[in-house]
């Protein structure tokens, strides 16, 4: 859940709209014991998390080191590049090479 459908199913705002609510959301995150809580809850949720980022790079570095074929070797380096972003497409601007970053915003953080 984002801090704007957090802040919608906390209080009445039928009447208001999205980009009100959604102010409204990130200034009460953005008080420190309601920031404080939701880092504690984060936690407690990354220590449940069965599966993380950590662990599937970990899980690709064994099977790279245990790979004998080249295309393992491709396959695996390609998942990790994808995984930190290495893979962004490359764009020429007024000749000036530069990587091209997209960052979508997650409305859950």
């Amino acid at each position: 859940m984002n801090k704007t459908e957090a802040y919608r199913r906390s209080y009445n705002v039928q009447d208001r709209n999205a980009s009100w609510i959604k102010n409204k959301g990130q200034l009460l995150y953005n008080l420190p014991h309601v920031k404080a809580r939701c880092d504690e809850l984060f936690a407690e949720l990354a220590k449940r998390s069965e599966w993380t980022r950590d662990k599937a790079i970990n899980k690709l570095m064994e099977a790279f080191e245990k790979a004998d074929k080249a295309t393992d070797y491709v396959s695996i380096v390609k998942e990790l590049n994808a995984m930190h972003g290495y893979n962004m497409p490359i764009k020429e601007i007024q000749g000036v090479v530069a990587n091209f970053t997209m960052n979508i915003k997650n409305e859950n953080s």
